[in-house]
């Protein structure tokens, strides 16, 4: 795999691989849409039956049929997928989201959606294992899980610095279906992991009652999501020179500055270290916020939202506890990164080069 020869490589070779990689993965990108031609994001079979989770390997092979089965029978099968803990009333819809899913995402983030895609190797940021049903820019807090609509804008921004395309141009109903088809496989992975995890702990794989019953808890966490929204606990403002100010402070005083530093570069020790891992186990930092470019969106709300939540499945936490009682800091820090980017036209405050 070439992910496992660039591991031996040193460090210099490394990035000039890693910089190869991500310039022919762009290149791709953008000439073909995430559109491969041929069938080349499927594996022989693939329509029959999704690519079972790796740790099914270290279960008895007893048990490990038995959760296939049991997997199948509630989160349903490529050509014939089942949305985890809801009736089957939509099948048609489930199967064509799927479908579109494959043509557009299947080619990085892998039919089953564990991010290993036919080019994931190829990219300089790991594509998403949407199976632990965990999502880094959300509206919802650290912890729980996105609402549709958080799937589709994801899908229509794009991320750049992973070299995800925005799919803009497709329709809203498009963009509709792959959100829905992203959910289809964060469920289903869900299940797959919660059932593994039972049957490692107790040596023998839950019933079928329990395993329909893991099933509607699956769901019933994604039906919540929607009372969990983060709504601003006031208005926004017209921000001001005083708010950058008073922003540029309190970004010190609340503990932003442990990890993007006093300048909002990220060039803290901590963050060069290299020591920090998300939920997935990849390396990652503390973004330069100078640079203007925001993975979750550089809208006030979506400022607002990354710092009243945290980012999930990230070393960020929510400011929540810290903020809940003082709600205008929150915008006055919203005022102060979206100065650091440059997102608006309020001159940098004097103190700011002190």
């Amino acid at each position: 795999m070439l992910t496992e020869m660039n591991r031996n490589l040193s460090p210099s070779t490394g990035r000039m691989v890693q910089v190869m990689r991500g310039l022919l993965g762009l290149v791709w990108a953008l000439s073909s849409g995430c559109q491969p031609t041929g069938n080349t994001t499927t594996a022989p079979g693939a329509d029959n039956e999704f690519q079972p989770h790796a740790d099914f390997a270290t279960l008895p092979p007893e048990n490990a049929a038995l959760l296939t089965r049991q997997v199948r029978d509630l989160g349903g099968t490529p050509a014939a997928p089942r949305l985890v803990g809801e009736p089957a009333n939509d099948p048609e819809r489930w199967a064509s989201s799927l479908r579109l899913y494959r043509r557009h995402c299947g080619v990085c983030h892998g039919h089953s959606g564990a991010g290993d895609g036919l080019w994931s190797d190829w990219l300089p940021v790991v594509p998403r294992d949407f199976r632990r049903g965990v999502f880094k820019f959300q509206s919802t807090p650290y912890g729980s899980h996105p609402v549709r609509e958080d799937l589709r804008r994801t899908i229509t921004r794009g991320i750049a610095e992973a070299l995800m395309p925005p799919f803009a141009q497709l329709s809203l109903e498009e963009r509709d279906q792959l959100a829905l088809a992203v959910e289809i496989l964060a469920r289903r992975g869900e299940l797959e992991g919660r059932l593994m995890m039972d049957a490692e702990v107790s040596g023998q794989v839950p019933g079928d009652v329990e395993a329909a019953a893991i099933a509607k808890d699956v769901a019933d966490l994604w039906h919540e999501a929607a009372e969990q929204v983060i709504v601003p606990l006031t208005a926004q403002p017209d921000f001001t020179l005083e708010m950058v100010e008073r922003g540029r402070q309190k970004f010190v005083q609340k503990g932003c500055s442990k990890c993007h530093g006093d300048d909002g570069r990220g060039q803290t020790e901590q963050n060069l270290q290299g020591g920090l891992r998300d939920i997935w186990g990849h390396p990652v930092r503390a973004a330069d916020l100078t640079t203007g470019r925001l993975k979750g969106g550089a809208e006030p709300i979506d400022i607002y939202r990354r710092i009243l939540g945290g980012i999930n499945g990230t070393p960020m936490p929510s400011f929540r506890a810290i903020l809940w009682a003082e709600p205008d800091s929150i915008w006055d820090l919203v005022a102060w990164v979206r100065h650091l980017g440059r997102h608006d036209a309020t001159p940098f405050p004097d103190s700011r080069h002190d």
